[in-house]
């Protein structure tokens, strides 16, 4: 809260008291030494200092092992040994990573047993595509416990993740004796939203959005219950749950993405059970919905393509179904064709690995597929700047050290300027290229390169700078981005012109070709 008031200016002053604070703190003698290291370590964080923060976070885990404290220290020290792969990696490297750090949670849920972030890693590793059915039942089996015993922790969510447990136990065929358990309590809990949402929604949110979320929920349950009863051997059951579901979304016609979530569940459900004419049924419907959907604005275009993706990707796993191992390779790789390459590179890669797959079960070789796979050549380019052209609002804001940074600063100039946070996954995927965009045209007058940041905290961020080795301009920009550019979802990249007109726009996602692209946006704008 204190970076926030004080003036951008004099943070190094507030940052040389906060280093004597710490100081003080540590000659205090308390019964608690867990509370003191950790408001030392958080202190450490807003001072910048690296080094003293991970020497306190030692003495933490030494002093007070078993504290909340310690286990935050912990987990973070193993986040920053292991850092997450970066977005453009082969999918092999993602389920290693979440087998790594499952086998890391396994002793921080024994060491930390009530506390909720430690099984926040178990149950990233349960949601992991891939994961073999042993290590489901386990982690599912021991979440589910948790869950029971805790009911006030929502492992990060907005509720218990119950209903995603059940669903994972159920497409392992693992530990059903467990599921008719969690999705009572998964009902209970999507009520009880229900009725918090229509009376205190954290953010304005319309009846057809709140009621969208509640019948969603439904739907999956229904879902996991048709499993479950093809699971228990009771296929007349199972199938007759899933054609009432499939007739559901019939009523949904007009909210294309509600229809979309109930249609796909089904099919989903459809394919697990080897129902293959319902599945059939599914894949029409979602055929019929794709023709639909509106595609005008970003958001929605993303929206389509991540659709189209798993329309194609229930084509190929129907074709696996009926032995069709020639059609899957070519769904899965229209399925790997179709998903925004820069918004979710882990999904290309995951129906790459599913195509290669089919591929070899057909007798193909890997040198063969290296010449086949479209992402291994390199080749389908995606335009990722949209055309905008409308006016930027004036703003005169400050930059990290204090200086003053105003719209009128940068007539004639083009201007490039990415929107990011230190907590935002995907900004810490586009920042290394950012900070190359910068590199190459920093000497440049005629164009500027501005990050505008919007962390509640500014304090945060120069450690965050110094720690990655960027070095770009930084502005604070955290109430003009949420009340006068009103953006609802970051990263946001923009292009502006020497006039002050936003001529070009791109939302998350940036690969290989984003220095081309981007430097060709900026000449297209002057």
């Amino acid at each position: 809260m204190e970076f926030q008031v004080t003036p951008a200016a004099k943070h190094g002053e507030l940052r040389t008291r906060i280093q004597q604070d710490i100081a003080a703190l540590r000659e205090i003698q308390t019964d608690a030494p867990d509370g003191k290291l950790d408001a030392m370590r958080q202190g450490y964080t807003l001072a910048n200092d690296a080094d003293g923060r991970r020497q306190v976070a030692t003495e933490l885990m030494r002093v007070a092992p078993g504290s909340a404290a310690a286990a935050d220290a912990g987990i973070e020290q193993w986040d920053e040994q292991n850092p997450y792969p970066d977005r453009s990696a082969p999918f092999a490297e993602f389920i290693a990573y979440h087998e790594k750090r499952w086998d890391a949670a396994k002793a921080w849920i024994d060491r930390w047993p009530n506390y909720g972030p430690a099984w926040t890693a178990a149950l990233a590793a349960l949601r992991a595509e891939g994961q073999d059915k042993n290590v489901v039942a386990t982690l599912g089996r021991r979440i589910a416990a948790f869950l029971q015993q805790n009911p006030d922790s929502t492992l990060g969510f907005t509720d218990q993740p119950t209903l995603m447990v059940a669903e994972r136990l159920a497409a392992a065929g693992v530990d059903l004796d467990l599921i008719p358990a969690l999705l009572d309590r998964a009902a209970t809990q999507s009520q009880a939203r229900l009725d918090c949402d229509r009376k205190y929604a954290v953010r304005p949110m319309t009846e057809a959005e709140i009621a969208r979320n509640f019948q969603s929920e439904s739907w999956v349950t229904r879902k996991v219950q048709a499993i479950l009863q093809a699971r228990q051997g009771e296929a007349v059951a199972s199938h007759a749950t899933l054609q009432t579901l499939l007739k559901a979304t019939d009523a949904a016609s007009g909210d294309s993405l509600l229809a979309w979530r109930g249609i796909t569940a089904a099919c989903e459900a459809a394919l697990l059970t080897e129902s293959a004419g319902l599945a059939r049924d599914a894949i029409a419907r979602m055929s019929n919905t794709l023709a639909t959907e509106p595609t005008a604005t970003p958001v929605e275009i993303r929206t389509h393509g991540m659709h189209e993706a798993d329309y194609w990707q229930s084509r190929a796993r129907l074709s696996e179904l009926e032995g069709r191992s020639a059609d899957a390779v070519a769904f899965y790789m229209r399925a790997t064709n179709a998903t925004p390459r820069n918004f979710d590179p882990v999904g290309r890669g995951r129906f790459a690995a599913l195509a290669e797959k089919a591929w070899s079960k057909l007798g193909g070789t890997a040198d063969a597929w290296l010449a086949y796979n479209p992402d291994a050549a390199g080749s389908q380019p995606q335009a990722q700047w949209r055309d905008v052209h409308g006016p930027m609002p004036e703003f005169s804001l400050e930059d990290s050290a204090g200086r003053p940074v105003r719209a009128a600063d940068f007539h004639g100039k083009t201007v490039f300027i990415n929107v990011w946070a230190t907590w935002c996954g995907p900004c810490q995927g586009e920042l290394p290229w950012v900070q190359r965009l910068y590199d190459a045209v920093k000497d440049h007058r005629d164009v500027a390169i501005l990050t505008f940041n919007v962390d509640e905290n500014p304090g945060v961020i120069a450690q965050f700078m110094k720690e990655h080795g960027f070095t770009f301009p930084v502005v604070l920009a955290h109430d003009y981005i949420d009340n006068t550019m009103k953006v609802d979802a970051i990263p946001r990249n923009w292009i502006v012109d020497g006039e002050g007109t936003l001529r070009f726009e791109r939302q998350a996602g940036f690969d290989e070709t984003f220095l081309k692209d981007t430097m060709e946006a900026m000449a297209r704008a002057k």
